[in-house]
């Protein structure tokens, strides 16, 4: 049944929306969107095609959603959105397996926060991403930061801001120059913009996984995309 007025991507992605009114209201409110682009672009997204030979020959790269924090001449950086690690920040029984140093006690503060792998370099690096202007971050673009640690500690350790406001990475994905562009020549990857809250929410436990939700959000080809991906799917 279709519904008058209501994009197709957004129907099919009502369930994502409502779980996300109930997780974080604030960022529900703000509406959720993305459309395809020509070229990568900082802050936008990219997205793993179903046709590359050079993706399918790596189970790691299946159905990857990927917001490039870096690209320009010396080449792309990213942080894989959708692989959540099944580990917590915190030093304890299924926690991470490092001892992160510092002025501050990120790892007892965010110690109930998924640890998601960011990426396939650098791993025992763990990036932290967020949606507040806080001292010493970096903006990606509007709205959304990395970095920050001590003053997201402190913030959430004096009740200022809540825990789950906050996603940490391991690792990041890394193109060398004019490696993206070549891949996606090939036939590697889509690109799109997309709304921050999609890139703040969170990934675990979608009624729709995070690489469907995003291609039926951009709509046209990539919603029939979204579908052959996934066998029996009407």
């Amino acid at each position: 049944m279709r519904t008058a007025g209501v994009p197709e991507g957004a129907r099919r992605s009502e369930d994502n929306r409502r779980l996300l009114e109930i997780q974080n209201p604030a960022l529900a409110s703000e509406g959720i969107w993305a459309h395809g682009t020509p070229r990568p672009e900082v802050g936008g997204l990219v997205i793993s095609s179903i046709e590359a030979p050079e993706l399918l020959k790596d189970d790691r790269l299946f159905q990857l959603v990927i917001f490039l924090t870096t690209h320009g001449p010396d080449g792309s950086v990213g942080i894989i959105l959708n692989r959540p690690t099944g580990m917590v920040l915190g030093r304890k029984p299924g926690g991470l397996p490092l001892e992160l140093g510092g002025p501050v006690p990120i790892q007892r503060v965010f110690q109930d926060n998924m640890v998601y792998c960011g990426g396939f370099t650098a791993q025992q690096v763990i990036h932290i991403m967020h949606g507040h202007r806080l001292q010493n971050c970096v903006q990606v673009v509007p709205g959304v930061y990395m970095a920050g640690e001590v003053a997201a500690t402190e913030a959430v350790s004096g009740g200022r801001l809540p825990a789950g406001d906050f996603k940490f990475f391991s690792g990041a994905i890394t193109w060398a120059p004019g490696e993206l562009e070549a891949q996606m020549d090939r036939g590697a990857w889509y690109t799109a913009a997309c709304s921050r809250s999609l890139v703040l929410k969170s990934a675990l436990q979608l009624p729709v996984p995070l690489w469907r939700e995003v291609l039926q959000l951009m709509g046209g080809q990539y919603s029939e995309v979204a579908s052959e991906g996934y066998e029996g799917d009407e």
